[in-house]
């Protein structure tokens, strides 16, 4: 009801702008024939008084009288069309508009406009919506590749956040049904509002990071990163957020981080499983790829850790390792961070950890290598981080891995 209220408004206004300037005309036409009349006779009276003092004789009077006659006569016939006209135009067009105007319209929507989609859409709202039978029908319809199932689906799902705007899990349904049409940005929208309702599910953690990195054509971000920590800082076993990790990790190229994410993985799975072969498989196409940069003058270093300590940190926290310039310059020249997986942990630095382009470890020879844990995950050292650090060596003659061994407790 609404709607068509709204309608009627805006056609009685269409049909006022435009009856406006030819009624106004009408108007214009009626005021000069007025000024005409009260003209002529003025300029009548205006002879009778000459010919009453004798300005004018009988002749002149009577020849002046016949030619503003005359004058007016000549304007009659123009202006008493025009008028005539301009009285008709108005009628005519006025039944036009009020009649042709509003069925054109309707016609026109009818055929173009969706007023069928409103109607149904109305229904929608009006109605209790389920949000399990909405997942089972996304889920059948996904199954069988109907769109028109899906659609239909998605809409009864946005008919009930709109009904209920602060359900998280629905805002999550929303934003995985969005992922799987292949609408990552609209996924991202979603699962934004599902993170703002549930900040501390991880499904809804772990599924907001993964669209992310979707919708940045599989490479992960700032957010994406820090999403992935708390989820691992939840539960640092959560399978999907290790999974994910390993996965950026390597589409980054930061490989050692990729193949400790998965490594975490291997121990959960059966010998025998194809899930740990291909697990293993994506850990040595890792290796292979870390390989011709270690080659190429970057530095292998295998950090392991004491066993009663190990058992301690089981595998939380953050594992920072770096290498500094031999000059004793406190900045590093490399480093990254992973997460504490099966030791001994192997990774490789280079000029593509670089900190700043200015200063790469390959414009020094001798350097030194640390590494440290943090149980906050924070990269600034503080009280209670287990540390190692080498002493200084020629970077060049050193072939084989540099071994840390994770001891000395942080005052």
């Amino acid at each position: 009801m609404s709607f068509w209220i709204a309608a009627a408004l805006m056609l009685a206004a269409c049909v006022f702008l435009l009856l406006r300037p030819l009624l106004r005309t009408a108007a214009e036409t009626e005021a000069r024939d007025h000024l005409n009349l009260r003209v002529f006779r003025e300029r009548l009276a205006e002879l009778d008084g000459e010919l009453a003092d004798g300005r004018l004789d009988a002749g002149q009077h009577a020849a002046l009288k016949r030619d503003l006659e005359l004058a007016v006569l000549a304007e009659v016939p123009e202006t008493g069309s025009a008028q005539a006209e301009a009285q008709r135009r108005p009628g005519v067009l006025m039944l036009l508009v009020f009649l042709v105007l509003p069925v054109a319209s309707l016609g026109l929507y009818g055929k173009l406009g969706a007023s069928r989609d409103a109607e149904h859409w109305q229904g929608l709202l009006s109605e209790p919506q389920d949000l399990s039978r909405i997942e089972t029908a996304i889920e059948q319809a996904g199954q069988a590749q109907d769109a028109d199932a899906m659609g239909e689906a998605l809409l009864r799902l946005r008919a009930l956040l709109r009904q209920e705007p602060g359900n998280g899990d629905a805002w999550y349904a929303l934003g995985r049904a969005y992922v799987g049409i292949n609408e990552a940005e609209a996924g991202v929208a979603a699962l934004a509002q599902a993170y703002r309702q549930s900040p501390e599910d991880l499904a809804v953690i772990v599924g907001y990071a993964q669209t992310l990195i979707l919708a940045n054509e599989g490479k992960a971000d700032a957010e994406s990163d820090a999403l992935l920590a708390k989820a691992l800082s939840l539960n640092p076993k959560h399978e999907g957020a290790l999974m994910l990790q390993g996965f950026s990790r390597f589409t980054a190229g930061r490989y050692a981080e990729a193949i400790a994410a998965w490594e975490s993985l291997l121990a959960g799975r059966p010998e025998d499983s194809e899930s740990r072969r291909l697990l293993q498989t994506s850990i040595d196409e890792a290796r292979r790829r870390m390989s011709p940069q270690a080659a190429a003058g970057d530095i292998a270093v295998e950090i392991d850790i004491t066993p009663e300590l190990r058992t301690r940190i089981g595998t939380t926290g953050r594992i920072f390792v770096y290498a500094k310039a031999g000059d004793g310059s406190p900045m590093p020249l490399a480093a990254l961070a992973l997460s504490p997986g099966d030791w001994p942990v192997r990774v490789s630095l280079g000029d593509a950890q670089a900190m700043t382009p200015a200063r790469k470890l390959s414009q020094f020879a001798a350097v030194s290598v640390g590494a440290r844990w943090s149980p906050s995950g924070q990269a600034t050292p503080q009280s209670g981080d287990i540390e190692a650090q080498s002493p200084v060596f020629d970077r060049a003659s050193q072939q084989a891995p540099v071994k840390l061994v994770l001891s000395q407790i942080r005052p």
